[in-house]
């Protein structure tokens, strides 16, 4: 999102540096050089060595003869200010749609974590304690034993994997709100 907001700076900012080349270009200048040797001025040869200097100054001032094509760079900054502002209120709106389906998926996962921790598991461990009494007692085969021990495992995998999916949209959450 940081960056969203850079962008729209970065196009403001490139929008006042074309309106300034709009502005007249004022250029002041000092110089300072030495030519050696035999120089003729007025008819009269005279020596210069490098010690002899020549000093001047220049102004001058520029100013913009063509409006259109500078006009046309600032509305295309304009332009350009106004995609940035709609990329970082997307971007925003996305993020805001992300977590509230975050929220959401997390709602869910913690409820079906209660069941599971309420009924299901409770019934696994009864299920297993069961079996193992009805198989020891000679009252079930070892298929049906094996068959109730699949279904109490199988019972506490999905009760496994909702647990990481719940700590996986905790971590998605943390992420986009620590990151954006």
């Amino acid at each position: 999102m940081q960056g969203s907001y850079q962008e729209i700076e970065i196009a403001r900012l490139e929008g006042k540096v074309e309106q300034a080349k709009l502005l007249p270009d004022i250029n002041f200048g000092y110089f300072s050089q030495s030519i050696i040797g035999i120089q003729e001025i007025n008819g009269i040869p005279l020596y210069f060595s490098s010690s002899d200097r020549f000093t001047g100054i220049e102004a001058g001032v520029s100013i913009p003869l063509w409006f259109y094509p500078q006009a046309s760079r600032i509305k295309a900054s304009k332009i350009k200010k106004q995609i940035a502002d709609n990329n970082a209120r997307n971007t925003e709106a996305n993020l805001i749609g992300e977590y509230n389906s975050l929220l959401k998926e997390n709602e869910k996962f913690k409820n079906s974590l209660s069941y599971y921790e309420q009924l299901a598991l409770p019934q696994a461990v009864q299920i297993i304690n069961q079996a193992e009494k009805s198989f020891k007692a000679g009252a079930m085969d070892y298929m049906d034993y094996i068959q109730n021990l699949s279904r109490a495992v199988s019972i506490k995998h999905n009760y496994l994997e909702t647990l990481n999916q719940y700590n996986q949209t905790i971590l998605a959450i943390e992420y986009l709100t620590t990151n954006n």
